[in-house]
């Protein structure tokens, strides 16, 4: 893997932890630590992310269809916080995403997965 110095990864998360989804987000955390560029902030109160997001330069928004195929997004209040930062995304087109994002990022194929394959490498 090429290393990027001057850019930074900052993994944000919602204080929503389902049993289902525990395993997928105790192995993404240990492998965020691995890593000399990704800083895990956990879950932030919506002050902190919001001068986050509008520090940052792009969203990164993971979708779940890896997991759970049948989950599809009805709206993305992530997405929305990102507009109103003026911060770009990138993001699938799963469920609603492409209507929510409506031009305000890059949507990758509708229904592929952004992360497939890569958390367990």
């Amino acid at each position: 893997m090429e290393q990027l110095p001057d850019h930074h990864l900052y993994l944000c998360t919602y204080n929503n932890v389902t049993a289902q989804m525990r395993p997928v987000y105790e192995q993404l955390w240990r492998r965020a630590e691995e890593l000399p560029n990704v800083h895990n902030l956990g879950f932030l109160p919506k002050e902190k992310l919001y001068r986050l997001l509008k520090a940052c330069g792009m969203l990164v928004y993971p979708t779940p269809g890896g997991i759970d195929p049948s989950f599809r997004e009805v709206s993305c209040i992530a997405a929305m916080e990102a507009m109103a930062a003026g911060l770009p995304m990138i993001t699938t087109g799963a469920g609603a995403l492409a209507e929510t994002t409506d031009g305000a990022g890059v949507i990758i194929e509708p229904d592929v997965d952004l992360f497939a394959g890569t958390i367990a490498e």
